[in-house]
């Protein structure tokens, strides 16, 4: 199955019928006019958003969404007096949302979203696949498939995004109490990450989390040294950076995209991105589009795509034991 997960950059309002188009023009131009096994996972969707995916001919031929419309608001009542309830908000939805692009070729078995503690509305939105492979032992092991966006701007202390990290651990790991139907065997999770300081790099790796990154699966190279006033012509590809070059004025350019992981899982690159540093693949660099109605030459996106290929790991494989394509 080959991933890719890419904030689409919705709450900008200018143009946003055409930066989504555009952006589904270029991951049709890469993985081909009729794609196998894929799976897109979208952050910052709104509803302008959905639609011009669901106007997309390539989305409408080839994907079935996860959802056309954005969650909704959560409520629990509490009884009061002379027969009065109080109904009290458990989970307040936003104005935008996550969504999952699926190929028809592969089959669900459950899509659902859980709730994350937050104050910008975030949750994580999960497709159960069935797994087909030979080293399936039942007919309901099934390989689940999340994208987030965590909490944004500067959080904090440990206020926001470990606690949401650690519960979408639970969920990739299909711990008790976690909807979904059939046995966990791996769970990959692909969105924003929102890790905007140097030590949030470093959360996957808590206790109560313990994700693998797909960045790490390889060692990355050591960034090219660059000289005073030098432009990094790579957009910052050996840091993995996925933020920062296509944004409003100046910004620290940031590896705020992410996939992580669980199982019995490997990750392979896959051959249709754009760059690739290990097993890690980028789209959408410097890609802009015409908007004619403003005349303005525009960013598809303030972020960069990224993209991966996972398989069933076979018992006693080892991680790149396998190099074939997804």
């Amino acid at each position: 199955i080959k991933v890719v997960s890419w904030n689409l950059m919705g709450l900008e309002r200018i143009a946003v019928e055409a930066r989504t188009s555009a952006a589904l023009d270029h991951l049709r131009e890469r993985f081909g006019e009729s794609p196998s096994h894929l799976i897109i996972m979208f952050q910052e969707v709104t509803s302008r958003v959905i639609r011009a995916i669901m106007d997309h001919p390539w989305a409408q031929r080839h994907f079935i969404l996860s959802n056309i419309e954005g969650p909704v608001s959560r409520f629990h009542d509490t009884p009061g007096s002379d027969s009065f309830v109080l109904r009290e908000i458990d989970w307040q939805a936003g104005h935008y949302c996550t969504l999952i692009l699926v190929s028809r070729a592969l089959p669900i078995l459950d899509c659902f979203r859980v709730p994350l503690t937050t104050r910008m509305a975030r949750d994580v939105l999960v497709v159960d696949i069935w797994s087909d492979s030979a080293q399936s032992n039942s007919q309901h092991d099934v390989l689940r498939l999340c994208t987030t966006h965590l909490e944004s701007l500067y959080d904090k202390p440990g206020m926001y995004r470990p606690g949401q990290l650690a519960r979408i651990s639970d969920i990739l790991k299909g711990v008790p109490g976690v909807p979904g139907s059939g046995r966990v065997i791996g769970g990959l999770v692909g969105g924003d990450m929102n890790s905007i300081e140097k030590e949030e790099h470093e959360y996957h790796r808590a206790p109560e989390i313990v994700l693998n990154d797909v960045w790490e699966d390889i060692p990355p190279p050591s960034p090219p040294v660059l000289k005073p006033f030098k432009k990094d012509l790579t957009y910052g590809r050996d840091r993995g950076n996925t933020w920062g070059y296509q944004s409003k004025g100046p910004r620290g350019r940031k590896r705020l995209d992410k996939f992580f992981y669980t199982g019995s899982l490997l990750t392979v690159p896959v051959a249709e991105a754009q760059d690739t540093v290990g097993r890690l693949g980028r789209m959408g660099v410097g890609l802009k589009t015409e908007a004619d109605v403003w005349e303005l030459d525009l960013w598809v996106s303030d972020h960069f795509a990224i993209t991966v290929g996972i398989k069933v790991r076979a018992p006693h494989v080892e991680q790149g034991a396998l190099g074939s394509s997804p």
